[in-house]
């Protein structure tokens, strides 16, 4: 490498950096990447800079310096190759390069091996500060990873941001991860499993996120969740609720359980607690249920926020092969307030697609549910303390009803689809095999309805029932 490349051509453009990382899970957009770039050279994650090199013409051999700019607060890390310093690259559209950014205050540390890794964590648990970049490979941590109060800002995350090649296994007696800090970020790995019992499953969670010490601002991207005893992501908080983990995003991560089961009832995905301004966008959640024939229970939700969650936006997941789809609330007196359930798939094999119970001020749109069983409800509103709901544009094979009191305004809602309507309900694929026609054109305008599960355009004046537009030519 040439030591001039680094300071000649790496032209990082910080506009307005601080020490600490942005307040929101997403960072404030830059310019736009130049689109002929690509296909050949990817920012992780994409908000946090932009390619500015000029031209319109680019192949794969060509050989170039990327330009960035940054957004404010992140710095450049590393390249999915491991080098440390961006000099110039060869173009290949087959193998895209990866430009992986930091915050600004984060120190870049490139790990190889076991040894490496439990280095790195151990002297990152208490100061924080740091991003792990993780080459391809298995991993294992056989102690929990205690995240403290003071080790803000630590992320960990592949080298190649595909999780199929990058795992971490656990231990089999606690949890995995426990997040006290805020801004804990895991990117690109599989997490789960543990070779250290004969039962392989992580005993209780692979990331539990303490709300009762204010954790705030987790961020799961990109990862593949399996096999833990209980719910894989837990949000915990006080028993007074005076104290919260807020501000969660969980984005385009896969939960499962690699047996195509669970191991027991009490399990899940995503079980939350007190838990405001969460967004979980783009997920994909299945074989989350029992399948045993002696034990009838039910697992939680594969989506569970509860104990009194506030604004939550739920959106463009696909949930299938599971007992319950989505929770909001629990009982009577564990509810929700605030919510958008928006553009999901969901395939339920036991019971409700979506469940509100003492939720209220929650929007249910346009999503598609698919019942895999005799139960009556697709979606349920229940309890008295269900108020001010809105539930439309909904496309099911089950009723939309109210249970002991719930209200809800249920509008231009198809509760008879069939199952040659969708391309693979067995998957969970409820995109649209078929035109029918009280679905095409018929749904009604809601704001912020702009795209469907895909990103395709919603045209106010030919909104399809369901979570899929389908595009007419």
């Amino acid at each position: 490498m040439k030591q001039g490349w680094l300071v000649i051509v790496v032209t990082l453009i910080l506009l307005g950096c601080t020490d600490a990382p942005v307040s929101s899970p997403s960072a404030t957009e830059p310019v736009t990447t130049n689109p002929a770039l690509a296909p050949f050279i990817k920012v992780y994650p994409a908000s946090a800079a932009a390619i500015i090199n000029a031209g319109n013409n680019f192949s794969t051999g060509d050989i170039i310096t990327p330009k960035l700019s940054a957004a404010p607060g992140f710095k450049f890390a590393a390249l999915s190759s491991g080098e440390s310093e961006l000099g110039e690259v060869t173009l290949n559209s087959a193998d895209p390069i990866i430009i992986h950014m930091a915050h600004d205050s984060q120190e870049v540390r490139i790990v190889a091996t076991n040894t490496e890794l439990r280095q790195a964590v151990n002297e990152s648990v208490v100061s924080g500060n740091r991003i792990i970049l993780l080459q391809p490979g298995n991993y294992d941590l056989p102690e929990t990873v205690f995240v403290r109060e003071t080790a803000n800002n630590l992320t960990l995350r592949s080298l190649s941001t595909n999780y199929r090649d990058t795992a971490i296994t656990g231990n089999a007696y606690n949890n995995m991860f426990l997040v006290r800090g805020d801004y804990f970020t895991l990117e690109g790995l599989t997490l789960g499993g543990t070779s250290h019992s004969e039962r392989k499953f992580v005993r209780n969670h692979i990331v539990q996120l303490q709300g009762e010490k204010d954790a705030d601002y987790l961020t799961l991207r990109d990862n593949r969740f399996i096999d833990s005893f209980e719910q894989m992501i837990k949000v915990s908080t006080s028993s007074d609720r005076t104290k919260s983990g807020d501000y969660g995003l969980v984005e385009n991560n896969l939960f499962e359980f690699t047996d195509g089961k669970a191991p027991q009832w009490y399990t899940g995905g995503i079980d939350a607690h007190n838990a405001n301004h969460w967004v979980v966008r783009g997920n994909t959640f299945r074989h989350i249920h029992i399948n045993h024939l002696a034990d009838t229970r039910l697992t939680e939700g594969a989506i569970h926020f509860w104990s009194n969650s506030r604004d939550t936006l739920i959106e463009n997941n696909i949930i299938y092969n599971v007992d319950r789809g989505i929770m909001l609330g629990l009982t009577s007196s564990s509810g929700h307030n605030g919510a958008i359930v928006r553009n999901n798939m969901i395939m339920t094999n036991n019971d409700v697609g979506i469940y509100l119970a003492s939720a209220t001020n929650v929007d249910v749109y346009n999503n598609s549910i698919w019942l895999n069983s005799n139960y009556a409800n697709a979606i349920e509103y229940r309890f008295d303390g269900s108020q001010n709901n809105l539930i439309v544009n909904n496309l099911t094979n089950a009723q939309v009803r109210s249970r002991n009191g719930g209200q809800a305004t249920v509008i231009n809602n198809v509760t008879n689809a069939q199952a040659d309507w969708f391309v693979d309900w067995q998957s969970g694929d409820l995109h649209l095999a078929q035109q029918p026609e009280s679905v095409i054109k018929r749904g009604q305008y809601v704001e912020g309805l702009n795209q469907d599960i895909d990103g395709q355009q919603r045209p106010i004046d030919g909104i399809d029932i369901g979570a899929d537009q389908v595009q007419i030519n």
